[in-house]
């Protein structure tokens, strides 16, 4: 989603994502930027 990748490609911002989303509440900005789980598995492929 475009919230999702929002998140991503701003560093995992979430108070950027909330303002441009127009979310009052942080918890609302949250239910919309769910990652993808083989998105950890990649991170620490990359890492380790």
């Amino acid at each position: 989603t475009y919230a999702t990748t929002l998140y991503m490609r701003s560093n995992h911002n979430l108070r950027l994502v909330q303002e441009q989303l127009g979310h009052r509440d942080l918890r609302s900005t949250q239910v919309y930027t769910a990652v993808d789980p083989t998105a950890y598995d990649k991170l620490y492929d990359q890492l380790y």
